[in-house]
């Protein structure tokens, strides 16, 4: 039964008040941003956080971690009011069969901020990712940082970031980072913090600080895409991939990881191959000359 069945259920017995509350409280994760914030994200072009999830992942294999959390709000009771939840969606699905751990980003949430974000909880499923030894795929769309949070909160979050496996990632699963907006600060860092990485073309940017930053800093005016967009990373070559759209990105996403093992335990899988044993002669010459060519130069 999904989450939306079971809150259609009207909570009954002894415990009904605080089913009641429960379902209060998954009802404002899954309202993400507010109908006001999805419907603007929308009219972008753009699929949101939780309709990325359902379009990379098999049907029905998304399994959430961490739903409630978030900044609740009460009354002069003390009763439930709602929820403002954690704009990092994670948990597991499966690609294909395989089970992989999701790190999402919600833009319609404070625009996908690092600092609109509970640490503790993306950090979670990376640290999961590595000690469970499965793939870790992560959507990313963050504005970055949040000057105002960090004055509202009196600190940063940076400390909290001792414990991401960010490098133990690396040497045990297949990571990959798809960039399907603007990735500034930590969003660049987590798209680049990968074994592959994938960049939407004209809708996403991968960069340390954005357009407002630079003036503030050059007095320069620069466009985002300037700064990140594929035209930059086709320079700089530090994202591997771009894509036509968001879909073309899943895509890659799924057919990469489909060439890869779970972990470095384990062996890549085997696929039924369609290649022709008797290819053509001049593949076969080709063959007969670098095998002429290593003798060579072992001979040298």
């Amino acid at each position: 039964m999904s989450v939306t069945d079971r809150q259609a259920q009207a909570p009954v017995g002894e415990w009904a008040a605080e089913l009641a509350e429960l379902h209060a409280r998954r009802a404002s994760a899954l309202a993400m941003g507010g109908p006001e914030a999805l419907a603007k994200f929308r009219a972008s072009g753009r699929l949101n956080a939780r309709e990325r999830i359902a379009a990379l992942v098999d049907a029905g294999s998304f399994h959430e971690m961490g739903m409630l959390a978030g900044k609740g709000h009460y009354d002069a009771q003390g009763r439930y009011s709602h929820t403002d939840p954690t704009n990092a969606i994670v948990g597991t699905g499966r690609i294909a069969g395989r089970k992989v751990a999701l790190h999402v980003d919600d833009y319609t949430i404070r625009a996908g901020s690092s600092e609109g974000t509970i640490a503790d909880k993306w950090i979670y499923i990376e640290r999961l990712a590595h000690q469970l030894r499965m793939p870790l795929v992560r959507l990313v769309d963050s504005a970055g940082g949040s000057v105002k949070l960090l004055m509202q909160i009196g600190g940063t979050k940076i400390p909290e970031y001792t414990t991401w496996p960010a490098q133990p990632l690396l040497d045990t699963v297949p990571v990959v980072g798809v960039a399907l907006g603007a990735c500034a600060g930590q969003g660049a860092i987590k798209v680049l913090s990968s074994h592959f990485s994938v960049l939407v073309r004209e809708q996403a940017q991968v960069m340390a600080a954005g357009p407002h930053v630079v003036r503030q800093a050059y007095g320069v005016e620069v466009d985002k895409n300037a700064l990140g967009g594929h035209q930059a990373q086709r320079k700089s070559a530090l994202v591997h991939n771009e894509a036509e759209d968001e879909a073309d990105a899943l895509a890659q996403v799924r057919r990469f990881l489909s060439y890869l093992p779970r972990s470095v335990h384990e062996l890549a899988p085997v696929t039924a191959c369609d290649d022709d044993p008797n290819r053509p002669a001049y593949l076969r010459r080709a063959r007969a000359a670098l095998a002429a060519l290593r003798e060579h130069e072992a001979t040298r």
